[in-house]
């Protein structure tokens, strides 16, 4: 199912088609999975068929009496998140290279051509510079939040998430520029625990690298619209789904998808029938997500109310060998709506350091990179616990809202990507039950 950057089915014959086979042979659980960011069409379809061969094989060693699911995944407009060329282009690999190339070339045509051809012409200078000062960083900065409010004028505020400003651009992009040369390591919770500015980035010689900016950029981008596409085409698209089938639909969505398919359980206030379950494989969101009151407000985290709309207690994968949501997550995304000032965390006791996800080092860290959070304390129905192995029952308390699966302990998911393994289709396998 193809969704527009807008939310929009774009497959009305497809949708039509599954809709009456349901409406036919509703005797069916509904997997619904979206995938996440820098992902296209054929991405997608590999990403989904990897999932579903390990579900398979997890189903075949651990039968569950007449399931005939059936799998709807969707495609959305993700893939303008770059990763770094840098590490790739080092890597030797020509292939991730040229790959890295093109996407960096895709974001900044898409940029180029909501400015005035001669912001265009800048732009393209500036990005393509090794390294700038502060002046001419706080000038790319610029550029960019001129291209974010040409791209999103049409949008709802109230759906489209906070623009940042050039200053919010610039304090990311430093974070980010400075944490990626601080360590090599998988760690880098030290970084947050001074006030790392743009000019003292700058005046230790570092500079700006604008492929960091495009990195950033592109973040800010797709994490707002994963929330536009949920709420709109998806959402509806669930409310059909959970009307026709007598079993249930198990939602699952991966990176930014979780963002799609959170804003999907609440985009349809007159939803009648509950999701059965929510699956959030390293979801690319904060992990005050589900808090009851966030940081110096008395505001509750963006999906509180997503498990009181869900049959099951929701489900949250993390690890902390996923790089981008455990070591640099929250080093770029800091605007003043994705929560509040810097505060250092340590690793908590009980366990080596590669056997959890330690402490989350400041209020933007991600969900996918340290589980669910609630503020100021822990609470038990926002919990995390190992992620079992394939016939270890998830242990389930009474009250639970949020369960995090914690993937570190044997590198059980090895990275952002590595979320299609026996471990997590076995979870699915249990939402079913």
């Amino acid at each position: 199912m193809r969704f527009d950057k807008r939310g929009a089915c774009v497959s009305s014959d497809t949708q039509g088609a599954l809709l009456e086979r349901l409406e036919n042979d509703p005797d069916h659980d509904v997997i619904y999975y979206s995938h996440g960011w820098k992902t296209d069409f054929g991405g997608a379809v590999d990403q989904y068929g990897k999932f579903l061969k390990a579900f398979e094989d997890v189903q075949r060693q651990h039968p569950a009496t007449n399931r005939r699911p059936l799998f709807v995944g969707i495609t959305w407009p993700s893939r303008w998140l770059a990763t770094n060329p840098g590490p790739q282009m080092a890597s030797g690999d020509p292939t991730a290279a040229a790959a890295a190339v093109a996407d960096v070339d895709d974001i900044l045509q898409d940029m180029a051509s909501t400015l005035p051809p001669g912001d265009a012409d800048r732009l393209y200078v500036l990005a393509g510079a090794r390294v700038l000062d502060a002046s001419g960083a706080q000038e790319l900065a610029v550029l960019g939040v001129k291209s974010l409010v040409a791209q999103t004028s049409g949008e709802d505020p109230e759906t489209r998430g906070a623009l940042p400003d050039a200053e919010a651009i610039l304090d990311g992009w430093a974070r980010l520029s400075a944490g990626s040369a601080l360590a090599v390591e998988p760690d880098l919770t030290h970084v947050g625990a001074v006030n790392i500015s743009p000019a003292a980035v700058a005046a230790a010689g570092g500079g700006f690298d604008p492929l960091d900016f495009i990195r950033l950029f592109s973040i800010f981008q797709m994490k707002d619209r994963a929330a536009v596409v949920g709420a709109n085409g998806v959402a509806k698209l669930l409310s059909e789904l959970t009307a026709r089938t007598t079993r249930g639909v198990h939602v699952v969505g991966h990176s930014f998808g979780a963002k799609v398919m959170l804003s999907a359980v609440l985009g349809d206030a007159d939803r009648t029938i509950k999701p059965k379950s929510l699956l959030l494989l390293q979801p690319a969101l904060s992990h005050l997500a589900f808090a009851g009151t966030l940081p110096n407000s008395t505001v509750k985290g963006g999906y509180y109310d997503v498990p009181s709309r869900v049959e099951k207690p929701v489900l949250s994968t993390c690890s902390r060998w996923d790089a981008p949501l455990h070591n640099f997550f929250h080093l770029a995304v800091t605007r003043k709506s994705d929560v509040g000032d810097v505060q250092v965390g340590g690793d908590p006791a009980g366990g080596p350091a590669d056997e959890t996800v330690g402490a989350p080092p400041n209020r933007y860290a991600a969900l996918g990179g340290y589980g669910p959070r609630d503020h100021p304390e822990p609470t038990e129905s926002l919990r995390t616990i190992q992620l079992p192995s394939a016939g270890d029952p998830i242990d389930m308390h009474d009250g639970d809202r949020v369960v995090g699966l914690d993937g570190s302990k044997d590198k059980r998911i090895d990275g952002h990507m590595g979320v299609a393994n026996p471990f997590t289709a076995w979870a699915l396998l249990q939402q079913m039950g």
